[in-house]
């Protein structure tokens, strides 16, 4: 009788302690998950002061740096309003780091100005001309891509679909072919739905700025107005574009030549030249002759 009143006594003992120890467990991850939401909203707010900061250096010239970013080929707009506080950012920890030097003594006036025109003359300059330089290679290969593009839309109208569902179709095909020309008429069809074809293909040969495709989009245009077959205008356009490129490359292949005389005349026909005259001004040396 005794024992089991002991066992009784043990077993509501131990629930005792176990609810207590269950209990001072949920607390002390209630606490813990309390001490995490508050860290991630302070983080959250932080960031999102910082994106506010960047926002207001950022926002007279945000479109504009949205516009270069999507030119040449960077098409996360949020990375537009650390465009100039980056440049910023630089040309200030440049000054610091030249304040430092000159106020410890280790460099002189003229020792700190050159490093610092330097860079601020850099991060003024480079960054726009990659921008620049990245543009035209997205334009060469957006209008060097474009009458595959062509062809697989005449493909689309044949098979009975309209310019904008095939606009919308060929985005998502061709992101693994090329991922510019995808994201350009990927951006064209979205803008079809909103203000129209005409204005859509507009704004698509203001994007990119190349003979192929003003002639994509004043084609496309012309027919749109006339009502005149599409597939058929679609195939000789493709075609007179292949012909286009292709006489391009011939110019280029015909240039080459001249490009090539320089270097033959200087890296060839100049140690030919030598190698014959060297044999006799040595013998003339030697003999005693004029020299």
């Amino acid at each position: 009788m005794s024992s089991m009143i002991i066992s009784l006594i043990l077993l509501f003992v131990g629930i005792i302690a176990f609810s207590w120890i269950q209990s001072a467990h949920r607390t002390k991850q209630r606490k813990r998950m309390h001490h995490l939401l508050q860290s991630e909203e302070t983080e959250s707010d932080a960031r999102r002061n910082f994106r506010k900061a960047m926002n207001k250096i950022s926002s007279e010239n945000k479109k504009e740096f949205e516009h270069k970013l999507e030119q040449a080929g960077v098409y996360n707009k949020g990375l537009a309003i650390y465009y100039l506080p980056a440049k910023f950012g630089v040309i200030a920890i440049t000054a610091l780091l030249c304040g430092f030097q000159l106020f410890t003594g280790n460099w002189q006036v003229n020792d700190a100005l050159i490093p610092f025109f330097g860079v601020m003359v850099s991060v003024i300059l480079i960054p726009d001309f990659v921008l620049a330089a990245k543009k035209k290679t997205v334009e060469r290969n957006v209008g060097r891509e474009l009458p595959y593009l062509i062809d697989l839309m005449a493909v689309c109208v044949q098979t009975g679909m309209t310019l904008e569902s095939a606009l919308a179709y060929l985005a998502d095909e061709l992101q693994g072919f090329d991922k510019h020309l995808a994201y350009h008429i990927r951006k064209t069809a979205e803008r079809a739905r909103l203000t129209g074809l005409e204005t859509a293909l507009t704004e698509f040969a203001v994007r990119i700025n190349t003979q192929e495709v003003r002639s994509f989009t004043f084609t496309l245009l012309q027919s749109l107005q006339h009502g005149s077959s599409i597939y058929q205008v679609l195939i000789t356009l493709s075609k007179d574009i292949r012909e286009v490129q292709m006489l391009d490359t011939e110019e280029k292949i015909g240039a080459l030549s001249a490009k090539m005389s320089v270097p033959l005349i200087i890296f060839i026909m100049m140690p030919i030249v030598i190698l014959i005259i060297a044999p006799g001004i040595m013998r003339m040396m030697q003999s005693g002759g004029v020299f």
